[in-house]
């Protein structure tokens, strides 16, 4: 009986003394004094308890199993863990469970039939862990985007080529007038042209191509003419001019502000010349100048004269000891200015120098809005540059198509174009 309420007999024997005391009145007083007396000692071990025993309660098979595969919850794990580390029966039947599986898991994997593919394929990604769908959407946004941007590079880099790759030439049967179209040719003045037709729109002899701020300029010559594309239309033809070295501005405003170097002072020795350097021969938009000029042996100061076009004083500097001078006065718009350095040494004005004239325009009040327009919508150097030249505003021409000629230093074109216009009024 102590055998018994101390849980210690095996199954079959606790289940035959259980049927036993519930039939026997002497044995079931000696069980309830035996419980109570031990009530203590069993304490915390209640699946262990006779009570258990009496029932024929084990761990079954399906517990068993969800015990290995870790699917019972905590209080359930508290009652089977002990019972099948001290009960032989259950402890046995765990053992045989798991060499079980061990013999047919490789089996059953290697037996799977050609059908279940499907089936092996959801299991494998059941066993994949992907990551949040936010991160996925965002890196295929990514490929989407860099795929889109590839093919767009790629289509303007096939149609950039096929531009220069494909002859523009076309050959339309002709009994057609040359003079319907200046542009063509009348095959009887071109040996080289079929009997019949006429040629239009001959093939480029070469191209060049013109980087600047963000645009790609293609320069295309066809034999004595010259086309720009990606330029603003109003400015086509007068930049075609200028890579032809032609003026694009009002000859006789270049001509009235052109002015050659005078002795008025009577030297005869050109290395002693004061050489202006700007605003000469150009427009300009500021009506407060800087005005600039080169400096010459043992001169000490120099003092800047504006006159108008009656010679009358507008404004003289101070002595300066540096080569440039800032007009203080705001100069009259749409008046044409002459000016001159003298130079000094020790406060006594130098004889005997060759002193240049410069001339300069300031424009108009209307003139000036016009430029405040063109310089919002013309965006590049090169445009600038072209309506700089237009309109007769040198400096700024100047400057624009150097700004060109550093993003683009091996061009001879543009290099070509900074020289004219530098030449063109020293």
């Amino acid at each position: 009986m102590h055998s018994f309420c101390s849980g210690r007999l095996l199954a079959t024997e606790t289940i035959m003394c259980a049927e036993h005391i519930e039939i026997c009145l002497e044995c079931q007083q000696l069980f309830n004094q035996l419980s109570i007396i031990n009530v203590t000692s069993r304490s915390g071990s209640s699946i262990f308890s006779p009570d258990a025993f009496i029932l024929g309660e084990h761990v079954d098979y399906e517990q068993i199993s969800d015990y290995l595969d870790n699917k019972l919850d905590r209080d359930r794990v508290e009652f089977v863990k002990p019972h099948l580390d001290y009960c032989p029966v259950c402890s046995a039947e765990m053992s045989s469970l798991k060499e079980f599986r061990k013999t047919i898991e490789a089996e059953l994997w290697e037996r799977e039939e050609p059908q279940d593919f499907i089936t092996k394929v959801k299991s494998i990604f059941r066993r994949i862990e992907f990551p949040n769908p936010v991160y996925l959407f965002g890196a295929l946004s990514i490929l989407i985007i860099l795929g889109i941007v590839t093919f767009v590079l790629y289509r303007w880099m096939i149609q950039d080529k096929d531009q220069h790759t494909k002859s523009p030439a076309y050959v339309t049967p002709g009994p057609q007038s040359p003079r319907d179209d200046p542009e063509r040719k009348d095959s009887k003045n071109d040996p080289t042209s079929p009997s019949g037709q006429v040629v239009i729109n001959r093939p480029t002899d070469r191209t060049e191509v013109i980087y600047d701020t963000g645009k790609r300029y293609v320069v295309s010559y066809y034999d004595d003419r010259i086309s720009v594309s990606n330029l603003a239309p109003e400015l086509r033809l007068d930049a075609a001019k200028v890579m032809k070295g032609q003026t694009i501005a009002d000859t006789a405003l270049l001509e009235e502000l052109a002015q050659p170097e005078m002795d008025v002072r009577g030297g005869d020795d050109d290395k002693k010349k004061i050489v202006l350097v700007s605003p000469v021969g150009t427009v300009i938009v500021e009506d407060r100048p800087v005005l600039k000029w080169r400096p010459i042996e043992d001169a000490s100061s120099y003092v800047v004269d504006i006159v108008d076009e009656t010679f009358s004083p507008v404004a003289q500097s101070p002595q300066l000891e540096g080569t440039q001078w800032a007009v203080k006065e705001s100069l009259k718009r749409d008046t044409v200015y002459m000016w001159q350095v003298t130079a000094y040494r020790d406060g006594e004005r130098i004889e005997g120098r060759l002193n240049q004239i410069g001339k300069f325009k300031v424009v108009s009040e209307g003139k000036l809005i016009e430029v405040g327009r063109a310089r919002r919508r013309y965006t590049s150097h090169f445009e600038l540059g072209v309506y700089y030249l237009r309109e007769g505003l040198l400096d700024e021409a100047e400057r624009e198509f150097r700004r060109v000629l550093a993003r683009n230093p091996s061009s001879k074109l543009v290099e070509r174009i900074s020289t004219m216009v530098l030449q063109g009024r020293r």
